[in-house]
């Protein structure tokens, strides 16, 4: 009888035991849930390389004019990128290295910068998902469809006049997109000021008297420089 009581009571403290235990790891894990903060979610663009044909490395203000012009006059863009306060001569710009490197090699000390453009972050909220959908546009399939326009251009598979109208379509697109965004928040204000500033370029291009090819391609490397300022801009604050 003792046996058997001895039993009871053993079992009946094994189950409190366990019980016990288990209300304490479900107070444990409770408290670890509540101490951690759920994750923000974002909206975002991704990082992208561009690759800069260098067409000269201009000595002073002079030699830059100069080598702009003489480049523009052989169809490049002419574009001059400042970077670790050197001052650069862009031929074209590309997306991938080996397609600025066919251009760089034809050209007498050409060589290959690469320009990196950050990933555009925003907090979820209403119209982020825009916003990125927007700046991806300006930055992005502008400059695709300015380049691939000049290079038709080029092989004369386009016509001049065709190419400009095609630019002019993208301005309006570009300038309607610019005029849906608010400024209620930085990166909402940063993206809608990149987004004017990419139809300022286009109609740059629109009203240059340079060779077609040129102006398209001057307008592809002053959006890449003005997207990577946007973002910058849009992560601030």
């Amino acid at each position: 009888m003792r046996y058997r009581r001895r039993i009871v009571r053993t079992f009946e403290f094994n189950r409190i035991f366990l019980f016990a235990s288990a209300i304490c790891f479900a107070v444990a894990l409770f408290a670890v849930l509540l101490s951690v903060t759920p994750g923000a979610a974002y909206s975002a663009v991704n990082a992208r390389v561009v690759y800069f044909a260098i067409y000269a490395q201009a000595s002073g203000d002079d030699d830059a004019a100069s080598k702009a012009e003489e480049c523009q006059s052989r169809g490049g863009a002419g574009y001059l990128y400042v970077k670790d306060s050197v001052v650069y001569t862009v031929a074209a710009a590309y997306s991938t290295e080996s397609d600025a490197a066919k251009i760089a090699n034809t050209i007498d000390g050409g060589q290959v910068k690469a320009v990196k453009i950050g990933k555009l972050r925003i907090s979820k909220s209403d119209g982020s998902e825009n916003i990125c959908d927007i700046f991806s546009f300006c930055a992005y399939t502008v400059a695709e469809e300015l380049s691939e326009n000049a290079a038709a251009v080029d092989k004369r598979t386009m016509s001049a006049a065709a190419a400009l109208e095609k630019c002019r379509l993208l301005k309006a697109d570009v300038e309607r997109l610019a005029a849906s965004l608010t400024e209620n928040d930085t990166a909402s204000a940063a993206v809608k000021a990149f987004a004017q500033n990419v139809a300022d370029e286009l109609e740059r291009a629109l009203s240059s008297d340079k060779s077609v090819q040129s102006r398209l391609r001057y307008a592809v490397c002053a959006t890449t420089v003005l997207a990577e300022d946007a973002i910058a801009a849009a992560q601030r604050g």
